[in-house]
């Protein structure tokens, strides 16, 4: 039905141009002398190009877009330069592009161009203080017009493409969640790391060392390869809950729990991450920067529910080390999960009213802002 009406309404625009050159040439013929001539000649060109115009082999075969910076979070702004070519150098006069960018609402930019014979058009557009999730784009509208809009053509050229703004990272100050220690290979809290930023002396060189661990200076001096010392530090086993439960800080509640992984694994603690909400979704292992990017993909789409995991994993409370969980909102029948866990639970709550921390047998309970997550560890060493 829409092809249908656009070829009603091409054909249209066509008569439309050819009765408004017949009229001239019928008030020419008529009125006669050189003014009435001499705007029928003045016209004929622009009339000739709007009927050529009308029958052009015109296409858009190409649409590419470069989205800078490729890493976004919450509050960033985005630079999208889009690139267009077309089949053929056919002169056009003006052309409007419409990119459509779509999260939970739509952004509709549009800019017009004069085109020229340009087979290649680049347009930069800028969108600032996006929100978390992801954001897509579909088609690109392209709408072409002769010298006096006497007749349009469209075109909708499909070049899906998307990206995703992550939640905002805030700085934490590191502290140790728990400082106890259990004996046994399996129930340790803790497994040795060295820290490659403590030297603590030289030693000598030894078969299977890393090329940056050789203490060049004492090299120079010896000639005899040596090796640096570095200090054996303990790397925590650390488990964080999201829960997706909807509430009015659920935002701030995401940007902490991204915020306390960023910070888990740039100190090599071994972490669970999950998210609690229609569905659990665990990361069981994050150790490295993909899978850190893994994570915050996928906290950059989650969203909230209406109700929450109630009924925990089993497989949680057989977890080593501290446990960790973050919420926008807390209620009774969240408490009630989580004692059923028979573990210590730290049960962090976003929000701004603040309350005094509480311990209600295994769960202590403390409220942080929303507006900074600077000492949270600090705090919950305090338990």
């Amino acid at each position: 039905m829409n092809s249908v009406w656009q070829t009603v309404k091409h054909v249209k625009q066509f008569v439309i141009v050819l009765l408004f050159y017949a009229v001239a040439f019928c008030f020419a013929m008529f009125q006669g002398g050189f003014t009435s001539w001499f705007i029928f000649f003045t016209i004929t060109p622009f009339v000739l190009y709007a009927v050529v115009f009308q029958f052009a082999p015109l296409s858009f075969h190409s649409v590419t877009r470069d989205i800078t910076p490729a890493t976004l979070t919450a509050g960033d702004a985005v630079k999208v330069t889009l690139t267009v070519e077309r089949s053929n150098r056919f002169p056009l006069c003006f052309i409007t592009l419409q990119d459509d960018m779509t999260n939970t609402y739509t952004v509709k930019r549009r800019q017009l161009q004069f085109a020229g014979f340009r087979k290649t058009f680049t347009w930069e557009l800028t969108h600032r203080e996006l929100s978390r999730g992801e954001y897509t784009f579909q088609t690109l509208h392209i709408k072409c017009y002769d010298f006096f809009k006497w007749g349009a053509r469209s075109f909708n050229v499909e070049a899906p493409q998307s990206f995703y703004v992550q939640p905002r990272v805030q700085s934490v100050r590191h502290a140790a969640v728990e400082t106890q220690l259990e004996h046994g290979a399996t129930n340790s809290r803790y497994a040795a790391v060295k820290d490659t930023s403590l030297v603590t002396g030289v030693r000598n060189y030894q078969p299977g060392d890393r090329m940056s661990w050789i203490h060049w200076k004492s090299f120079a001096k010896t000639e005899q390869l040596r090796t640096k010392d570095f200090e054996d530090t303990q790397s925590q086993r650390i488990m964080l809950m999201l829960d997706l439960k909807e509430g009015r800080e659920f935002e701030a509640a995401v940007s902490l729990a991204a915020s306390l992984l960023k910070t888990f694994t740039k100190q090599q603690s071994q972490t669970v991450f999950m998210t609690l909400g229609k569905e659990c979704q665990v990361f069981p292992s994050l150790q490295n920067a993909a899978q850190m990017n893994e994570v915050m993909q996928h906290l950059a789409v989650v969203q909230p529910t209406s109700d929450g995991q109630q009924q925990l994993l089993p497989s949680i409370a057989q977890q080593d080390g501290a446990c960790l969980y973050v919420s926008a909102t807390f209620t009774e029948e969240q408490l009630y999960a989580l004692q059923q866990l028979r573990k210590p639970v730290i049960c962090i709550i976003v929000s701004e009213m603040q309350k005094p921390r509480v311990q209600i047998q295994n769960v202590h309970i403390m409220y942080v802002p929303p507006t900074g997550f600077n000492d949270v560890l600090k705090e919950v060493a305090k338990r």
